[in-house]
């Protein structure tokens, strides 16, 4: 769960990140030319009639149940899995944290309060919590078939990774700054900054949630989502008979050069969250702008038991692919240099526990890359 930590992390992620862009070997990739202006948007500023013409995966709000506590839980019934379900939660109008009980506050996405004798934790959590504000979600959620970020592909991944065999992982927490863009001779470009919950070992399953950018703004490359958007994603391998979806987006955005959260927590299985019940292996996704205060917590499920092996926690930036993991990257974006603020894997920093550091390269030369045009 999340809170604003004093401590940052013990090893230099923003020095790892930095390395990703130092390389000037360029590596091939498909050419992206966008299909339709009208396909190639914020999904929500869309009717479903269009985005189902474009080939996008609409879900119409199944329906809006009541909390307990008088919140709303608005669902939708995800296509390619066996019953599975998105919720995005609110709070009621009157919702307190400083005074709501521990389960109220887990089920929003909260941290516990710290204790009144840690005046300055207490102070710092306090801020924090009434900054935050839930946006309404959306009459429908829509994702692009042919789109994914990957799982288990580190060539394309820049970052951090917790892994131990035997140990079994809940949480990813991410703030990050949403970085700004250069300039590149490539004309359509895309770059994904995420946290997530598995994809190196065993089937690769992975459950990740983090924000995207484009070049130009207008296009939306890859489909799943809009300029610095934020997306919720369940990639699993199908091959293996996994229930997976393309990138979902959620309705929060990230601003550029301002910190960002997204935090990724597995809560176990076939589990009943505010009077709906979810089956299989169960997720609840926070994301956060930082700076405005704008956020969402999502919960989803699997459909099946055993989906996520628990054995790694990973902090990327990503050169997103199309057609999922077995299609062509496309062109990286010149983000500029940043790194992860904080990034905790279950409340410790990622420089506590075995990991593991990740360069985006050319899977040929084994450069580090920068410029991916043609």
């Amino acid at each position: 769960m999340y809170e604003v930590k004093a401590t940052l992390l013990s090893i230099p992620i923003a020095a790892v990140i930095g390395l990703a862009l130092v390389g000037t070997t360029p590596i091939a990739s498909a050419s992206a030319t966008p299909t339709s202006s009208s396909c190639n948007s914020n999904p929500y500023t869309q009717s479903p009639m269009a985005l189902t013409a474009c080939g996008d995966q609409v879900s119409l709000l199944d329906s809006v149940t009541t909390l307990p506590d008088g919140g709303s839980s608005y669902n939708y019934q995800i296509p390619g899995g066996n019953d599975v379900t998105l919720s995005f939660l609110t709070p009621p109008k009157d919702f307190d944290p400083g005074t709501a009980s521990t389960s109220e506050l887990s089920l929003y996405g909260f941290s516990p309060r710290p204790s009144g004798m840690d005046v300055t934790a207490l102070t710092s959590w306090t801020a924090d919590a009434d900054k935050r504000s839930y946006v309404t979600p959306p009459s429908f959620v829509a994702s692009d078939p042919a789109s994914s970020d990957s799982a288990n592909d580190d060539p394309i991944w820049s970052g951090y990774m917790n892994d131990q065999v035997g140990v079994s992982y809940t949480e990813a927490q991410s703030v990050f700054n949403e970085t700004t863009i250069g300039s590149s001779r490539c004309t359509y470009t895309a770059e994904s900054t995420w946290a997530g919950l598995g994809g190196k070992f065993g089937d690769g399953n992975l459950a990740q949630a983090g924000t995207q950018l484009f070049t130009p703004s207008n296009w939306t490359g890859s489909g799943e989502a809009g300029e610095n958007q934020a997306w919720i994603e369940l990639a699993g391998n199908t091959q293996e008979g996994y229930f997976s979806e393309p990138p979902i987006p959620a309705p929060v955005y990230a601003t550029e050069g301002q910190q960002f959260l997204a935090d990724v927590y597995y809560l176990g299985t076939n589990l009943t969250i505010g009077g709906t019940y979810y089956s299989g292996d169960v997720f609840q996704f926070l994301l956060e702008n930082v700076y405005t205060g704008k956020a969402t917590v999502g919960y989803e499920n699997t459909g099946s038991v055993g989906w996520y092996n628990g054995q790694s926690a990973e902090f990327i930036a990503e050169r997103p692919k199309y057609n999922g993991i077995s299609g062509a990257d496309q062109n990286l974006t010149n983000f500029q240099r940043f790194g992860f603020d904080q990034a905790f894997t279950d409340g410790k920093a990622v420089g506590a526990l075995p990991w593991w550091q990740w360069n985006m390269q050319n899977v040929s030369t084994g450069d580090i890359q920068q410029d991916t045009c043609n």
